[in-house]
């Protein structure tokens, strides 16, 4: 009995905890754009036309992840105003 009593009062607390930290999409949507915009900012850093191998290895990194929260973003913005 009391054991299933703790196993219950375990599985509350965690379900509440998780609860509690989950956001919404318009939060996440809103953290995407944010990642975005600061992805942007270090591309636009880096030349376009540059030898420096690593910084065009950089430049690709960021281009990626740009994209990628880009259409996250997109996707979640449809989906909401859907």
């Amino acid at each position: 009995m009391l054991k299933n009593m703790s196993m219950k009062l375990s599985l509350g607390a965690a379900a509440f905890f998780m609860v509690k930290n989950m956001k919404t999409l318009a939060e996440l949507a809103e953290e995407y754009l944010a990642q975005a915009n600061y992805l942007k900012s270090e591309l636009n850093k880096i030349p376009k036309n540059t030898d420096n191998y690593k910084l065009k290895y950089k430049r690709a990194v960021f281009e990626d992840m740009y994209n990628e929260a880009m259409s996250n973003y997109n996707r979640l913005k449809n989906y909401y105003e859907k």
